[in-house]
């Protein structure tokens, strides 16, 4: 069932996450990050020509899956963006901190001391 309070509520949690992980970054940046994750969210796809379809923006696909294109090109943005991913995680991680870590060859679980 569609429910449009739903769909508000993701949007704000996605563009509030989106804040913090862009804090401090160019306005162009800001907005290219909100844009991914919204459209990444919305159309459950990487493929930037889905992703611009979900931006539903009023020039053609083609020119927003440039632009899109030209920002994953960006050289510093791939630091920028798991140099704070890691520090917001970091602000999670306390010494009682259980991760479990999984991959194709299977899962291991770690206390905070064993790492």
């Amino acid at each position: 069932m569609y429910d449009a309070r739903i769909e508000k509520k993701l949007r704000d949690q996605l563009l509030r996450f989106s804040g913090e992980l862009s804090r401090g970054w160019p306005k162009v940046a800001c907005r290219f990050l909100a844009e991914m994750l919204l459209g990444i969210q919305a159309r459950q796809s990487v493929r930037l020509k889905e992703v611009s379809r979900a931006l539903d923006e009023r020039i053609r696909t083609k020119k927003t899956v440039e632009r899109l294109s030209r920002q994953l090109g960006r050289r510093e943005l791939w630091a920028r963006l798991t140099d704070r991913l890691l520090e917001l995680a970091a602000e999670r991680v306390h010494e009682t901190t259980l991760l479990i870590l999984s991959s194709a060859f299977g899962t291991d679980v770690l206390s905070a001391p064993a790492l």
